[in-house]
């Protein structure tokens, strides 16, 4: 990150609580330890200079603003990376947050990386991090003095690649600079889906319940997603029970697909899910799959117009009756 946007960044934090226009500010500084950005909740203009943004800060802050995970009250303020910034025009959409309630901050995104997955390519643990951005086809970190060079598209997330709102795109204030929409085609968009796409579907069965067998029911994937804010999830539920609590044969399988498909036409491609699983059961397959279908069917993207609805909570007379048939 750049020393003018890390002060551009504190400045307008210090700004908002100063004039107590927001009760805090929801952003990202780095743990103690490792130097590891972490969700972080500012209240004071001493707080606010422990701020930062760099592409190790993967989380949705989102997905503090709704649900039962939010515990505090007022106006705040939230860094919104883009997808961050869908995610928030998501909950606008579906009445969870009040646009008065919420002030935006835009930060410019050249994608996010996997911290685990950064450590398996390295071969090392991501402790001491001192410096972390992209610059040109490169991931660039500084990890206790050490500078260490990846090339981008093996490093970063991938919905990152083929990103198509680095910026959020609804904001009180855009600060640094403008980052460009991946330029790829519709088709191109989503190339790890066609991978798995082009096997014979009973291969793919196989594929995704081998995945879905690894899951632990932790529930990471649904706790890390802005979009997951119901008071009572269905696998909770048990009046009636929907789901057993053992995550054995197809009680995975029916969590699973069950989520994606509550998803269909609201996924905003933050990729949090999959970079939350323990288990790196691959979920941006599902979503990118369902996002892509919904977008050929309905012309349809989640969390870009404010004033629109979910692909799947409207009607109109000219949308398909008959399903295509494509099964992933």
């Amino acid at each position: 990150m750049s020393d003018e946007l890390t002060q551009a960044i504190r400045s307008e934090a210090q700004r908002l609580l100063a004039e107590g226009e927001v009760s805090y500010v929801i952003g990202y500084a780095a743990h103690p330890r490792s130097g590891l950005p972490m969700p972080f909740f500012a209240r004071s203009a001493d707080e606010a200079e422990q701020l930062l943004f760099n592409p190790l800060c993967h989380h949705n802050l989102a997905t503090f603003l709704a649900g039962p995970e939010r515990a505090l009250s007022g106006k705040v303020a939230v860094f919104a990376k883009g997808c961050d910034g869908r995610a928030i025009v998501g909950l606008l959409q579906e009445n969870q947050i009040a646009r008065d309630e919420v002030y935006i901050i835009a930060l410019p995104c050249a994608g996010v990386a996997n911290p685990r997955k950064l450590e398996r390519r390295l071969g090392r643990e991501l402790y001491g991090v001192e410096r972390a951005a992209v610059e040109g086809d490169e991931l660039v970190l500084v990890l206790g003095g050490e500078e260490l060079r990846l090339p981008r598209a093996e490093a970063l997330d991938q919905f990152c690649l083929t990103c198509r709102a680095p910026v959020a795109p609804l904001a009180d204030v855009v600060l640094g600079e403008p980052v460009q929409p991946a330029e790829v085609s519709a088709e191109e968009r989503y190339p790890w889906v066609a991978e798995i796409e082009a096997l014979p579907r009973e291969e793919r069965w196989r594929y995704f319940r081998e995945q879905f067998a690894r899951c632990i029911r932790c529930y990471a994937c649904r706790n890390a997603c802005p979009l997951c804010f119901c008071d009572v999830c269905f696998v909770d539920q048990t009046r009636p029970q929907w789901v057993a609590r053992s995550s054995e044969g197809w009680e995975n399988d029916l969590y699973l697909l069950t989520r994606a498909m509550h998803l269909a036409g609201r996924c905003v491609e933050c990729g949090a899910c999959e970079r939350a699983c323990p288990m790196e059961i691959p979920l941006n397959a599902l979503n990118g799959f369902l996002a892509r279908e919904v977008e050929r069917e309905y012309g349809h993207v989640s969390g870009m117009d404010p004033e629109d609805r979910p692909a799947l909570s409207k009607f109109r007379p000219e949308d398909r009756e008959e399903m295509r048939g494509r099964v992933i």
